[in-house]
């Protein structure tokens, strides 16, 4: 049995994350695991929410692991969305083989 998402649904819960980080610069022990591919850069954090409920949820969430921040939250495309599930399956593939 195979279900589908609707494209509106996949468009509404995936967002590109870019974080301005005040102090912290790694990433916590444990995140999320919806937050795909993290990666710190000096003061900035981005990563993938394949969870997004709304700018609030996601303040709270960063404020917790970070303290104060600053984010933006951009919409991705279909192509983009699946170029992120598709890195992401082999990264686990990876991580199980080694």
């Amino acid at each position: 049995l195979l279900f589908q998402e609707s494209i509106e649904s996949l468009r509404s819960r995936f967002r590109e994350i870019h974080v301005s980080l005040s102090a912290q610069k790694e990433m916590p022990e444990h995140y999320p695991s919806s937050w795909l591919g993290p990666q710190i850069t000096g003061h900035s954090l981005r990563f993938i929410e394949s969870q997004f409920q709304d700018y609030d949820v996601m303040s709270r969430q960063l404020s917790n692991h970070f303290g104060a921040v600053r984010f933006e939250e951009e919409a991705m495309n279909l192509r983009e969305i699946s170029k992120v599930l598709i890195r992401e399956g082999r990264n686990t593939i990876d991580e199980v083989t080694a």
